[in-house]
């Protein structure tokens, strides 16, 4: 299969995955339903595969290789932790294409949040390329216009970057967007207020660690270019330190009261 495809509703088993998805709800309401609800560890992704050139040196190192992805699907579709295991995707990249289609291949959906200044352009997903995902069963949510820190926007600045940005994306899709990963993982009381005021389901973050049952804020965990497969395990068992656990309880809370 080319990579430029991602599976589609005929496809078999991404067919039998869109069909679980119903109508808005997701892989991951629905096994809370079934099990009650449970503790999320999220996986950030960026880029899977090759770097291509024109991403910049601060950003390489989220670039993970398709063998490395590969193994953490096999892990994450093979045993269980415990935990909801989540899967994410920031900057709508044109990689987004392979890992949708083998994440569907293995029975699994996860959550793309695409800039909508970016589709279209070289090396992001285009208009098609964001339906076939939304279609092959995957979550598709928001990451903004152009990636700035929303910390700085203007009353303008929040209109292009996820009012604007959040109806174009829904009309690509087809769909209501109601998901939110904030760029770079940067915020304060004033970023929150204004993604509550928009009325998403769930805000994701770029806090590590797991996530309580039900909460509104989704932290998430990036996937670096060196991370071993034990680093992977060890953050899925979420295995850590009381002082790194102690700088995690904290750090939220300084940045939503500033």
């Amino acid at each position: 299969m080319p990579a430029s495809r991602v599976l589609s509703r005929d496809d078999g088993v991404a067919s039998r995955v869109a069909e679980r998805a119903g109508s808005g709800v997701t892989q991951a309401d629905r096994t809370g339903a079934r099990h009650g609800a449970r503790e999320k560890i999220v996986l950030m992704f960026h880029g899977v595969g090759d770097v291509p050139p024109g991403v910049s040196a601060a950003e390489r190192p989220y670039w993970v290789t398709r063998s490395s992805f590969l193994q953490i699907v096999a892990l994450v579709k093979n045993m269980n932790f415990g935990r909801e295991v989540v899967l994410t995707f920031d900057d709508g990249n044109s990689s987004d294409l392979f890992a949708a289609s083998e994440l569907a291949r293995a029975g699994l959906r996860a959550h793309f949040f695409l800039l909508a200044g970016r589709l279209g352009a070289q090396g992001f997903l285009d208009a098609a390329a964001a339906r076939d995902i939304s279609r092959a069963g995957m979550e598709i949510g928001l990451h903004g216009h152009s990636h700035v820190d929303w910390r700085r926007n203007s009353p303008m600045d929040w209109q292009r970057e996820v009012s604007d940005a959040r109806a174009r994306i829904a009309e690509t899709i087809g769909r209501p967007v109601d998901r939110v990963a904030i760029p770079f993982g940067y915020y304060n009381r004033t970023v929150l207020r204004q993604l509550d005021a928009y009325r998403f389901h769930r805000i994701y973050n770029s806090d590590p660690g797991p996530t309580p049952a039900g909460s509104k804020m989704v932290r998430r965990t990036p996937v670096m270019r060196h991370s071993s497969m034990q680093d992977i395990v060890d953050i899925l068992e979420d295995r850590c330190g009381p002082l790194l656990r102690a700088r995690r309880a904290i750090a939220p809370l300084i940045k939503s009261w500033r």
